[in-house]
């Protein structure tokens, strides 16, 4: 969390397509197909929107060592308004 009490994500697969209603491919085909319009259209569903997410946070370790910047997250879309 930063100093203004917000937390910076970065979200994939599911969540993503819960979050904007279009999947990774289906957004990647509107760009290839040079729909900017339809392209841009999804992302600005998302702005400005606020998501409640259920989030789980894991730290792992390789070799002994504490891999603390890299810990795994897990989040799922609980609602949005």
């Amino acid at each position: 969390m930063d100093h203004a009490g917000q937390m910076w994500i970065t979200a994939f697969n599911e969540v993503a397509e819960q979050m904007m209603g279009i999947s990774a491919n289906d957004l990647h085909a509107l760009k290839d197909e040079g729909n900017e319009v339809e392209f841009n259209k999804y992302f600005q569903t998302c702005v400005g929107k606020t998501f409640t997410f259920q989030m789980m946070a894991k730290q792992d370790t390789y070799q002994v060592r504490l891999l603390f910047p890299r810990a795994r997250v897990t989040a799922d879309v609980l609602g949005s308004s």
